[in-house]
């Protein structure tokens, strides 16, 4: 029977990182990477999980159930033990990829190796990666399940696995592989499920494995936008938003900035006009093959663009750039796809400044957004972006 957060033995109270009796160069790792201060439901989850219990997290995307565990795999990893100790279970590339970044940055003042498994790669180079003694792995599912079946992915080692939106990897039919990689599994190992929604079907899945977990059940409003201040422009028609957009662009000092559309053809258009007037973008969209997104996400990461204009690849995929400003060229057409473009900023919980830009017809989709979530987003004042 699963236990409920309130009958665990394991307090949660706790205000600051500080508190949890983390690994120094971890620790600085968090803050330094501008974690301030955990969110809510890392402070109702992270000793549970820091206490080696096996774990089931439910709350909605962005709340900051991932970093959760991702502070916990680092804090459980032996750095003396150069054996593969973490599995990172997610459902897509682009998303383990983004993982893999953020583990990379958390730990950059760790003694630790971390591998991404993926489609799309020779399976050769996850085998020439994995001999050379990597400690976390981050992969999809029918990537982790071949290198187990084959033996290329040792594990005698396993201490923990993380299924990161296991909910999502199931409907997208990949009950079979997560069978697989729990089967072949050493018998004790810590499991953290993270997931939306429960189903009857995640019920039974998750009886199987977990041993007494500790349920951390959502709470009314676990996903909030008060780190991030919202703006709008309205510029009245379609083509006149590029003039808009390099006029702002002159008056901005911040580093680097994210900008929106709907469509890869608005992507492939805006990238080429900023282009023609010498500013340095990496477009990211879902045309695009693996190589080509892995490239333009290397290239605004090491700041040799100043630009990433996005569609929204995917509503559940993390967004692992260190930046305070969004732009909105193209209004989202949902309450879901706003959510999306800018909920993750709690998962970081730093400061961000989102613009909206809207032409004539947009206005009711803007107060839709307001009454939703109860924000305000009013006229850009200029003194904002200086």
């Amino acid at each position: 029977m699963q236990s409920e957060t309130k009958s665990s033995s394991v307090n949660e109270n706790f205000e600051k990182f500080d508190e949890l009796n983390l690994n120094e160069s971890l620790l600085r790792g968090i803050y330094q990477y501008g974690f301030d201060s955990p969110l809510e439901i890392q402070r109702r989850s992270l000793r549970s999980c820091l206490s080696g219990r096996d774990v089931m997290i439910q709350c909605e995307s962005y709340s900051g159930k991932t970093i959760t565990s991702l502070i916990t795999v680092l804090q459980r990893i032996d750095v003396n033990c150069k054996d593969c100790q973490a599995l990172i279970v997610v459902l897509t590339r682009d998303l383990a990829q983004s993982i893999y970044e953020i583990i990379v940055s958390l730990g950059q003042l760790m003694t630790l190796s971390c591998h991404c498994c993926i489609g799309g790669v020779q399976i050769r180079e996850d085998t020439k990666a994995l001999e050379k003694n990597v400690q976390i792995v981050v992969g999809t599912p029918a990537r982790i399940s071949d290198l187990l079946r084959r033996s290329i992915l040792k594990n005698d080692q396993i201490r923990i696995v993380v299924f990161d939106n296991l909910d999502e990897i199931i409907s997208y039919g990949f009950q079979k592989e997560i069978y697989e990689i729990i089967v072949a599994l050493p018998n004790a190992f810590q499991s953290i499920v993270l997931l939306n929604t429960m189903s009857e079907e995640l019920t039974k899945l998750t009886e199987k494995f977990l041993n007494d977990p500790v349920n951390i059940l959502p709470e009314k409003k676990e996903l909030t936008f008060e780190n991030i201040q919202q703006y709008y422009v309205n510029v009245e028609r379609e083509e006149w938003k590029f003039e808009t957009l390099l006029d702002l662009l002159n008056l901005i000092t911040t580093d680097q900035i994210i900008l929106f559309c709907n469509s890869n053809e608005k992507i492939d258009w805006l990238s080429e006009k900023l282009r023609e007037v010498n500013y340095k973008v990496s477009p990211l969209y879902r045309k695009m093959n693996s190589k080509e997104r892995n490239e333009s996400i290397k290239d605004f990461r090491r700041n040799l663009t100043r630009i990433l204009i996005r569609t929204d690849l995917n509503e559940n995929q993390m967004n692992i750039f260190q930046v305070n400003l969004l732009i909105n060229y193209d209004l989202p057409t949902s309450l879901t796809q706003y959510q999306n473009r800018i909920g993750f900023s709690d998962e970081f919980h730093r400061k961000r400044i989102l613009i909206n830009f809207i032409i004539n017809n947009e206005n009711e989709m803007l107060n839709e957004f307001r009454q939703f979530y109860g924000i305000s987003i009013e006229q850009l004042p200029l003194n904002v972006l200086s």
